[in-house]
């Protein structure tokens, strides 16, 4: 393949290593992936696909990431243990803040990914939502659970927040079944309610609910494998 690559003008050769940087995040491999976006963006920084496709995987591996960061929340503050995932958020915002200023302009609801996150990461939630229920895309799930991530992340100060991001994770399992991110977002909800609870008190049904989720993604990310 990069013998082929090399034969290639520069587009080409651009195109090609985004089709490689898809390809490895369907195997579930982020830092090939990335290798393959970031030569993508290097050879044609004029397309925003590329950059957005690049921020959609530093925004995957955000919210993958999500529940060992805030592990321990109640006891450091949830601000404090989303600082570990500090980089991710500045490197996905950069990404789509450059594909919606691109030359080559995004797909609408490629768009609305962008600037929900952008809207999201700035500050304002409730407009970033906004925009997750604009558009509605049945080929892919990505505002759904971006809105899921949202509504979970507020969750900490908020919890009737959580029925939302249930919801919103539970429809796009429903549309993308073989999709371990979303069963991973729906198994963190589950078990940040738990988190969230008195200690006192250990809502076992939720931790199955959790357990059965993760297990579901593990499944599933194996199944690529």
């Amino acid at each position: 393949i990069r013998h082929q690559m090399e034969k290639m003008d520069t587009q080409r050769q651009a195109e090609a290593n985004y089709l490689r940087g898809r390809i490895f995040i369907l195997l579930g491999q982020p830092e090939e992936a990335q290798a393959a976006l970031d030569q993508a963006v290097k050879m044609a920084p004029s397309v925003g696909l590329y950059y957005h496709e690049r921020g959609r995987l530093m925004l995957s591996r955000y919210r993958r990431e999500y529940a060992a960061a805030t592990q321990d929340a109640k006891r450091k503050g949830y601000r404090e243990a989303l600082e570990k995932l500090q980089k991710l958020r500045d490197s996905a915002l950069a990404d789509f803040k450059t594909s919606a200023l691109a030359k080559q302009g995004l797909e609408p609801w490629e768009a609305a990914i962008a600037n929900a996150v952008i809207k999201y990461y700035e500050g304002r939630p409730q407009e970033a939502l906004q925009i997750c229920a604009s558009i509605t895309d049945n080929r892919d799930p990505s505002l759904l659970k971006l809105a899921g991530q949202i509504y979970l992340e507020l969750s900490w100060s908020e919890p009737a927040n959580y029925a939302d991001a249930v919801k919103h994770f539970r429809k796009a399992v429903d549309i993308f079944r073989s999709d371990a991110e979303s069963r991973i977002g729906l198994a963190d909800t589950y078990l940040q309610q738990v988190q969230h609870l008195d200690e006192k008190f250990l809502d076992l049904a939720m931790l199955n609910k959790a357990i059965e989720e993760y297990d579901v993604a593990i499944q599933l990310q194996d199944t690529v494998d």
